[in-house]
């Protein structure tokens, strides 16, 4: 029982910390399982022991000593050693609760990475698993699906889906009705990927299994627990692609991406995002490669999309549709208009469709009163019908509402479960085995039959704990911060940094540290969400300088201008605005870059001065005219030191542009029934005039 018990677990109750823990303790030895052992031979209640093995088996690999390791006393859990979180509280670092009748289990307002303490449900009790004498997959009949599909026009991407089409109608033909089921959900057993599908009794190229592995992002690889920090490369959010309006830059970064990916057995990229950002203070921002402009969107999307489809992996483009705001993003009605909705929002799916793209993710909102994930128009008719979609959908994580009515709208795949899609008795025969062709359609075309997918090492420790960063790939992330930075302002050639300076004086945080304590998630140079990939390797800006200087020149740094030498030749004046995933900005305002402006002004109108912006959108830029020169770089990533550097000494060209609207201060843009809407629907009643 104890590996269906601990598998129970991971899905119902994970904290982040332990969510990549698998249910393969018979292979482990008996000194390594000691406390869980003791337990089981105490005949300890079976829910006990099912937690204390997986504390046990999680602290192990988690690098947590068992002396961490949490006590059942009466019906409150707490980790010896340290206190745990209260009702309502974020329980990721404490991973237990105080109060009694709560547990620490992750949030279902979409952003699943999160744990919170929350109240146990008194309901009944959960499903026993099925019976395998009435819904087992079959054990037995292996499928060759490799044996369909071998003359694959590779490169054609309608000669791929046509030759991808038919051998997933061979393959799923020969699947029960549950098999055909088990593929329209997430499952456990996946090791720690963010979503996991396997098709049933399918074989490929090298006789073994065929799954689809889900992660995030469209950023790097956000592997969400400690054992897999440092071990991918932090590249700069997507914005900055669309900052640098060059599709050789976008495919260079889903390049190495993909690579990362593919190092760490992972084969559905969920990524990228491309929708139109029609609002400034829209908290996601920094994830679009469209910025406001569906032509920009299309032209990158594309590059993105097609590098990845290339190297063998499902690229997810994200979110279908009209997802644009963060603010009540699990129930705000969007009312759009058809012209819009066809010359803005859907342009840049379109061309990534047409680039190869194997899935769309739908998003939390509703679109004109029916949940994107339910939405027969959105799903049905706008994607398949009009745009030509031949791939899956997948949910967002939590963003099913139904079963049935989600199934006849077009929705594939429900993620990261089958809360819903484990009951669809009520959907006909017909549309069961139309969903399932398109899942295993977008593998086949993908090349996962025929080992043009990334290998899987389906063992512990899992694959995604490889350090999949390089030297090659960081000289990726460098060049698109060059490309994508734009010069806002540049007096008197200030810009680059002359060779005979000998000092220079970086003053703010944003240029000396890596994180702020006020953030929930994300760092100086990179937003936070499921799209944010923890590092060790940042460099800050302070860092970078100095390295390249070397003994050239002197380069110093103080957090006020109080701490400025007065024979700085040159001040550079670091600031930023930090943004995340589940929340819209408060301002467009940068903080403290006026009083940093006036703080200099003040002590020398002479002094040549530089703003150096690092923004994850727009921002307001009232301060440019007290400023000889002013950079923008868009959450840089680790290499934002380096580049910095470079670009600031001349040893490179800031070759990016905005493409986003930088309003003037307390501009009036939109109504409040516009956004962020009232009475949870929000009104795009400006058509087509999004942006400039």
């Amino acid at each position: 029982a104890a590996p269906y018990i601990s598998t129970f677990f991971i899905s119902r109750t994970t904290p982040s910390i332990m969510r990549t823990a698998p249910a393969r303790y018979a292979q482990l030895p008996e000194g390594d399982f000691g406390l869980a052992s003791a337990v089981c031979r105490a005949r300890g209640s079976i829910a006990g022991l099912a937690l204390l093995a997986l504390l046990a088996f999680a602290a192990r690999f988690a690098g947590k000593p068992l002396g961490s390791a949490r006590a059942v006393t009466g019906n409150a859990v707490e980790f010896l050693g340290s206190s745990c979180s209260a009702a309502g509280e974020d329980c990721d670092d404490t991973h237990c609760c105080a109060d009694a009748g709560f547990t620490c289990a992750k949030r279902t307002d979409g952003m699943w990475w999160k744990s919170t303490c929350r109240q146990v449900a008194q309901e009944a009790a959960a499903p026993a698993p099925a019976s395998p004498s009435t819904n087992a997959v079959p054990t037995t009949g292996a499928i060759r699906g490799a044996d369909c599909g071998t003359d694959m026009p590779v490169g054609d991407i309608n000669g791929e889906w046509n030759t991808a089409e038919y051998c997933a109608q061979q393959l799923v033909g020969q699947l029960s009705r549950d098999e055909k089921v088990s593929l329209l959900h997430g499952a456990a057993g996946g090791m720690g990927f963010a979503g996991y599908v396997l098709i049933p009794r399918a074989q490929g190229q090298d006789g073994g299994p065929v799954r689809l592995t889900f992660n995030d992002g469209p950023q790097g690889y956000n592997g969400y627990t400690d054992p897999t920090i440092g071990k991918g490369t932090q590249f700069p959010d997507l914005v900055a692609i669309a900052a640098s309006f060059d599709p050789e830059v976008a495919t260079a970064y889903a390049a190495a991406i993909a690579e990362e990916f593919r190092g760490k057995g992972c084969n559905v990229l969920l990524g990228p995002d491309v929708e139109v950002v029609r609002a400034p203070l829209a908290g996601r921002s920094f994830e679009s490669l469209s910025g406001e402009d569906p032509y920009l969107g299309a032209q990158l999307g594309a590059a993105y999309v097609a590098e990845v489809h290339r190297r063998g992996m499902i690229a997810t483009i994200k979110h279908w549709l009209d997802n644009e705001q963060e603010k009540d993003r699990q129930q705000i009605n969007v009312i759009v208009g058809k012209r819009a909705q066809y010359e803005i929002y859907t342009i840049p799916f379109k061309a990534a469709i047409d680039a190869g793209a194997g899935s769309v993710m739908c998003a939390y909102n509703k679109v004109n009163g029916d949940y994107a994930c339910e939405n027969d128009e959105l799903l049905n008719k706008l994607l398949r019908e009009d745009l030509g979609f031949r791939g899956f959908v997948v949910s967002d994580w939590g963003a099913v509402h139904s079963g049935a009515k989600s199934a006849l709208s077009g929705l594939n795949i429900e993620m990261p479960s089958g809360k819903y899609f484990s009951h669809l008795e009520a959907v006909p025969d017909e549309t069961i085995n139309k969903l399932a062709q398109e899942v295993v359609a977008a593998a086949y075309a993908a090349g996962f039959f025929h080992g043009r997918g990334p290998a899987i090492n389906w063992q512990w420790p899992p694959p995604f704990y490889q350090d999949t960063s390089s030297d090659a790939h960081r000289a990726t992330a460098k060049r698109v911060i060059i490309e994508s930075t734009v010069l806002l302002k540049n007096v008197g050639s200030t810009l680059p940094v002359p060779p005979e300076t000998s000092k220079i004086a970086l003053v703010g945080k944003p240029c000396h540290d890596v994180t702020d304590k006020s953030y929930g998630q994300g760092s100086m140079f990179a937003a936070g969400g499921s799209g944010f990939v923890a590092t060790t390797r940042a460099i800050t800006p302070f860092d970078g300088l100095k390295a390249l200087l070397g003994g050239s020149a002197v380069a110093t740094w103080s957090e006020g201008v109080d701490g400025v030498e007065e024979d700085a030749d040159i001040i550079v004046l670091c600031t930023t605005s930090h943004d995340e995933e589940g929340r819209d900005r408060a301002s467009l305002h940068l903080p403290n870059a006026q009083e940093l402006v006036d703080a200099v002004r003040a002590r020398s109108m002479q002094q040549r001065v530089v703003m150096f912006v690092i923004a994850p959108g727009a921002v307001t830029t009232d301060w440019v005219r007290d400023v000889d020169a002013a950079l923008v770089m868009f959450m840089p990533g680790e290499q934002a030191g380096p580049a910095f550097a470079e670009l600031l000494m001349g040893r490179a060209t800031p070759g990016g542009r905005l493409p986003l609207t930088f309003p003037r201060t307390n501009e009036e843009r939109f109504s409040e029934q516009q956004f962020p809407g009232v009475g949870l629907e929000s009104d795009l009643s400006e058509g087509v005039l999004v942006g400039y």
